[in-house]
């Protein structure tokens, strides 16, 4: 998580976007019958990808930043196409995980914590395709340098 990115090998990067984007790609894009006859949601777990002084990790940050495009690019998709198949995101902020060592902190949540965040917008009765929702509920707007 704290190595720079220019000290990462293609191999090690490919490993990270194998993980984070192609097995979620591959994922939907077998899943999508069924989701497609069951009004299906898919709901990704997603991470600010700008420029935030804390919080640089190169290949997580840049495996998320394609995993983004990929849902709001299906989205687009899905729409197009009249399919009743809805992506999103939701960014529930620092959760404190394996992966980051367990962190904790006064703006860290517990897995329980994010849990319910992110049930919340699941929950919520609103169509959120194509949207990349920030802990606040705020919507992400890559096109325009909000996140």
């Amino acid at each position: 998580m704290h190595k720079p990115g220019y000290e990462f090998t293609t191999d090690e990067l490919r490993n990270v976007m194998e993980t984070n984007f192609f097995g979620p790609f591959e994922l939907t894009r077998r899943l999508l019958p069924v989701l497609e006859n069951n009004n299906g949601r898919i709901v990704n777990i997603a991470i600010p990808i700008g420029v935030l002084p804390r919080f640089n990790p190169f290949a997580y940050k840049t495996s998320k930043a394609a995993f983004n495009v990929m849902a709001q690019s299906l989205a687009q998709n899905f729409t197009e196409k009249g399919k009743s198949v809805e992506i999103f995101s939701i960014m529930p902020g620092a959760t404190t995980t394996d992966l980051n060592g367990n962190i904790t902190g006064e703006y860290v949540k517990t897995a329980e914590e994010a849990g319910k965040l992110i049930a919340s917008f699941i929950l919520d009765g609103k169509k959120h395709n194509g949207e990349i929702i920030n802990l606040n509920g705020a919507i992400a707007d890559y096109n325009h340098g909000l996140f």
